[in-house]
């Protein structure tokens, strides 16, 4: 029975250890997946913030902190929003930071405990983009509209020149 119970420990050893084994696999797994997604999250362009379902910052990345200033963690968003942002008429879910910088705001829930995903990318460059597109078709219109209009005035100018011309000659009525 000693012996039975030594082959028992020694088995339940082995399992003990095959276990500890793919234990410390699967941890060493996630925590390179976790150390991937941390470095992807800090290579977007775009600031990541985290709210709570009662509108506390709970985690963020370096561009907000870079965007909004720091300190941003454990602060109301509402406040943060109110005092570091300025609404913009143009577009909906567009404002101005306080360098002038405009951004797009976009929300996205977060699994069913009530978080929420804010990402807030730059878009000045696009506005700018689009302002001088903009621009440009104004005064390829505008453009166009003098070129009609020259058009217009001279069709008569030239007629109008060509019986002046006319009329210095003696041989015609």
């Amino acid at each position: 029975s000693y012996q039975g119970l030594q082959q028992q420990v020694a088995l339940l050893t082995h399992e003990l250890t095959a276990a500890r084994h793919e234990r410390i696999t699967t941890l060493i797994d996630k925590e390179r997946l976790a150390c991937r997604l941390q470095q992807i999250l800090a290579a977007l362009p775009t600031a990541v913030i985290i709210v709570d379902i009662h509108g506390t910052i709970i985690d963020c990345n370096a561009h907000a902190a870079e965007f909004l200033g720091e300190p941003l963690l454990t602060l109301p968003w509402n406040e943060v929003m109110a005092s570091r942002l300025r609404v913009t008429n143009a577009m909906p879910y567009e404002c101005r930071l306080l360098d002038g910088r405009i951004v797009s705001l976009t929300f996205n829930p977060l699994g069913e405990g009530g978080e929420q995903l804010i990402l807030l990318s730059d878009v000045s460059e696009l506005r700018n983009l689009q302002d001088g597109l903009a621009q440009q078709r104004h005064l390829s219109a505008m453009g166009e509209m003098v070129a009609s209009l020259a058009h217009q005035v001279r069709t008569p100018l030239a007629t109008a020149i060509l019986y002046a011309s006319h009329i210095t000659k003696p041989q015609l009525d």
